[in-house]
């Protein structure tokens, strides 16, 4: 799922560096399995903040182990060796009673959606037991869109972007969602 020549990088890695401000000392955050949260998980093992990081990507799981100021807990489930996560029933029922101040989520689209049902319940287990919830959508992801909707973009309380193309940042706005621009 990770790979630092893959295409798109630049701007995933400036989704992530502009996610790193929204989390606070103390926060439990949840990093769900997306390139960019890979990115981001990176900055949090080299940054100073006391954190419990929960995530279903095995990725991020490996990068937080052992890093001092951080608590990683995985969510268990279904091992989907493509998605290098957890996914399914299992891991929506084992997030059940967990809550979070921030959730951090990737997406295949601008339309919130998933390739995968399976990693959308996940997604949306998340969305449901996190107080601020932020979609991070390289530019890139405008115009594809998965096979399963899993949230609306107004789930969200706010959208981390790399996108300057005006007529998709004057969208956002009409919308009503906070964009917070990448750095």
């Amino acid at each position: 799922v990770t790979g630092d020549d893959d295409e798109g990088d630049g701007g995933r890695r400036a989704v992530a560096r502009r996610a790193y401000l929204e989390i606070n000392d103390g926060d439990s955050v949840f990093l769900d399995v997306s390139r960019t949260n890979s990115m981001l998980a990176d900055l949090i093992a080299t940054g100073e903040k006391r954190l419990i990081v929960t995530t279903n990507m095995i990725e991020v799981l490996r990068k937080l182990t052992g890093v001092r100021n951080v608590t990683a807990l995985g969510t268990g489930g279904y091992l989907n060796v493509q998605l290098n996560g957890f996914v399914g029933s299992a891991t929506v029922s084992l997030l059940e009673p967990l809550l979070f101040s921030k959730a951090f989520i990737g997406v295949t689209s601008w339309a919130v959606t998933s390739n995968d049902i399976d990693s959308g319940s996940v997604k949306e287990r998340v969305i449901h037991n996190a107080s601020y919830k932020f979609l991070l959508a390289d530019e890139d992801k405008f115009g594809h869109v998965g096979s399963f909707r899993f949230a609306s973009l107004t789930d969200f309380s706010a959208i981390i972007t790399d996108a300057s193309d005006p007529d998709t940042l004057l969208q956002l706005q009409r919308i009503g969602v906070p964009t917070l621009r990448s750095l």
